[in-house]
């Protein structure tokens, strides 16, 4: 939430500075409690707990330092007392609600397609997991691309003077840069793909299983490179009904998809196929969400105003 907090605020520099103190702690306790302690997997769970709340102090007080407040009491209660805290709730949970939905859907489609491999055998589920894990990087790379596509965008749109030109420019190229390096990510993944499966598993089973269904998975990242920043604009616009729409949309596909190979048997129910409703689950994702975008209905009306022209300078 303080780094959601951040952002808002269009800073995206002190919670970077805050999330490499929690890393650089976490990697000391988590070796400190698992083998110092004892305490095993318990040991890994309390080490990042106690590097969370530590580097999550700091930033409390940057936070309260940032918006000018005189104690960090006032983050809790706003100026205006109780009456002010049940509007910014309402105001809150206005959006909260709807992006609480939108992350229904899509971990829900996530839940489905993971419990229909675990059902065709320990060898899928493994290879699933695991090719689950290498889109992890890519989520990295393409969280930071929406991020900043969102935070650029509010704040353009927000300003005094939006300005057409500039808002077409961040989603033009929230696009390029998201779709580009999950692509070069993806390419890179292909090329190395024997060397990369076989540092992830030694089993001779679960290798097969992951170089067969590796293209659907890195097709399904280079989609995801795309997804996320154009969610990531339609956050930035405010447009939270639409996102969710768009999610629950493309859950609905994958979901339905899932369906129809299941009906056809444990033949048709294979892994690739269940990598190919993740691809169905971005291809919706970017249609719709670039639909809404180029409607140029609702905040998106501003991707078409015409800049004004500027006049002849007057002489003196």
């Amino acid at each position: 939430m303080l780094n959601g907090i951040f952002r808002g605020l269009g800073d995206t520099r002190t919670p970077l500075l805050w999330a490499l103190v929690f890393t650089a702690l976490n990697a000391v306790l988590d070796p400190f409690f698992i083998f110092v302690c004892g305490c095993g997997a318990a040991g890994a769970a309390s080490g990042t707990a106690l590097a969370q709340t530590i580097a999550c102090v700091p930033l409390l007080f940057a936070l309260r330092d940032k918006i000018g407040l005189s104690s960090t009491r006032q983050l809790l209660l706003p100026r205006g007392g109780l009456g002010a805290l049940a509007t910014s709730l309402r105001n809150y949970l206005s959006a909260a609600v709807l992006i609480l939905a939108r992350t229904v859907a899509k971990v829900s489609a996530y839940t489905v397609v993971g419990r229909e491999a675990a059902r065709l055998g320990a060898v899928a589920s493994a290879a699933h997991i695991l090719c689950f894990q290498l889109g992890v990087v890519t989520t990295q790379v393409c969280e930071s691309t929406a991020i900043a596509t969102q935070t650029l965008l509010a704040r353009e749109i927000n300003a005094a003077k939006p300005r057409a030109a500039v808002a077409r420019h961040i989603v033009a190229r929230g696009l390029q840069i998201g779709g580009g390096a999950a692509a070069i990510l993806s390419g890179s993944t292909l090329l190395g793909r024997r060397r990369l499966v076989t540092g992830l598993t030694t089993d001779p089973a679960v290798q097969a299983a992951m170089l067969v269904v590796l293209p659907a998975v890195l097709a399904a990242q280079v989609l995801k490179g795309a997804a996320y920043p154009i969610n990531g604009a339609l956050m930035g616009g405010l447009d939270w009904s639409a996102a969710a729409l768009s999610m629950w949309l493309a859950q609905l596909s994958c979901v339905g998809a899932v369906a129809v190979w299941s009906r056809r048997g444990a033949v048709a129910l294979s892994l690739p196929n269940l990598w190919a409703t993740f691809v169905l689950l971005f291809v919706v994702q970017c249609v719709t969400g670039l639909a809404r975008i180029l409607s140029g209905t609702g905040p998106w009306k501003l991707l078409y105003q015409e800049e004004p022209k500027e006049g002849p300078t007057p002489k003196a």
